[in-house]
């Protein structure tokens, strides 16, 4: 029987799940190929064997997680359980993180917004500006003709 670490499968569950790269460590080539030109089933297929194998970390499972014909090198499910900590807050905090970013700009836009209304002089300068021609013709030049 061939001996994994957990730790590795988790982060290549997380880094190329939708390629199929975890499916290819644990020594299943058919479903990992299969995985990667489905692009991990288009996302779903990726997300069901991450959640199977971080849980299967977090409960510092003995057992296989996906596949078979393995087992886990027994130093490692240690090690598993903090690559699945790691994962579990990155997956929960990214969003908020992201949520967070798109309203500072959303606010930061209209503050800025609001800055250029209460000048209205500069504006009136600035729409004059761009109605007068930048280029006269001298009245000489037109008497030739």
């Amino acid at each position: 029987m061939v001996v994994k670490d957990k730790a590795i499968l988790i982060v290549l569950s997380y880094l190329v799940g939708a390629l199929g790269g975890d499916r290819m460590y644990l020594g299943c080539w058919g479903t990992g190929i299969l995985k990667l030109l489905t692009l991990g089933g288009l996302g779903i297929w990726y997300l069901v064997d991450l959640w199977i194998n971080v849980k299967n970390g977090l409960y510092k499972s003995t057992e296989t997680s996906i596949c078979g014909g393995y087992s886990w090198y027994p130093g490692s499910i240690r090690y598993g359980f903090f690559a699945s900590v790691v994962i579990m807050i990155s997956l929960l905090l990214g969003p908020a993180v992201w949520l967070i970013t798109v309203l500072v700009s959303l606010i930061m836009g209209k503050r800025k917004k609001s800055k250029s209304t209460k000048v209205p002089a500069l504006q009136q300068v600035r729409a004059q500006n761009d109605a007068e021609p930048r280029f006269r013709p001298k009245d000489d030049r037109l008497k030739k003709n």
